[in-house]
C-alpha cells in the first residue's frame, strides 16, 4: 500500500460550512439541545419585546428582563447579518469554488486550492474525525478550526481506507 493519497475535487458551498456544523453537532444530542435552547431563548426574548412595545409602557419603565431580551435579540441579529455579509462576499470570489487538490504523504498534507497553496506537517493536526459525509483534520494551534475533506473526493472505499491508514499512522 502506497504511503501517498492524492485527491482532487470541486468544492461546493456546503464544504465551507462543514467544519462549523461538525463542531456544533459533534455530539448530535448536545448539538440539538444547544440549538433548541438558543431558539427558545430567542423566541422568549422576541415575545417579551413584542409585549413591551405593544403595552404602551415607555422604554424607561421596561423591566431589566426586557432590556436583556432586547440586547439578546440585537446581538443575535448583528451576528447573523455579519455572518451573512461575510459569506456573501466570500462566495463572490471566483477562486473559492475552483478545484481542490489534497495530497497526503509522509512529510505532511499539501492543500492546493484556488485561494491557497499550503504544506502542513502532521504535527499541525490533532486527530482524524469523521461523519458520514466528511473527514475532518482539526488544527492543533486553533481548536475551533479544522480542514474538512469530503468523502465524495475519494474514488473508492479502498482509497478511503488507505487515507485513514496514512492519517492514523502519522497522527498517532
Amino acid at each position: 500500500m502506497a504511503d501517498r493519497v492524492t485527491l482532487s475535487y470541486a468544492p461546493i458551498k456546503r464544504d465551507y460550512f462543514a467544519w462549523l456544523l461538525h463542531r456544533f453537532f459533534r455530539n448530535r444530542v448536545m448539538g440539538w439541545i444547544k440549538l433548541i435552547l438558543l431558539a427558545q431563548v430567542l423566541l422568549i426574548s422576541i415575545a417579551l419585546l413584542f409585549f413591551a412595545v405593544t403595552s404602551g409602557i415607555s422604554p424607561g419603565q421596561w423591566p431589566v428582563v426586557t432590556w436583556l431580551s432586547a440586547f439578546f435579540v440585537l446581538l443575535c441579529s448583528a451576528a447573523a447579518v455579519r455572518q451573512w455579509l461575510f459569506w456573501r462576499k466570500f462566495f463572490r470570489d471566483p477562486n473559492v469554488l475552483k478545484p481542490f487538490k489534497v495530497t497526503l504523504q509522509a512529510s505532511g498534507v499539501h492543500f492546493k486550492t484556488g485561494l491557497a497553496d499550503s504544506k502542513l506537517k502532521w504535527e499541525s493536526f490533532t486527530m482524524l474525525e469523521e461523519n458520514k459525509e466528511y473527514f475532518f483534520l482539526p488544527y492543533r494551534s486553533a481548536k475551533n478550526l479544522g480542514q474538512p475533506i469530503p468523502k465524495r473526493a475519494f474514488e473508492s472505499a479502498e482509497q478511503q481506507a488507505q487515507f485513514r491508514t496514512i492519517v492514523t499512522k502519522h497522527l498517532n
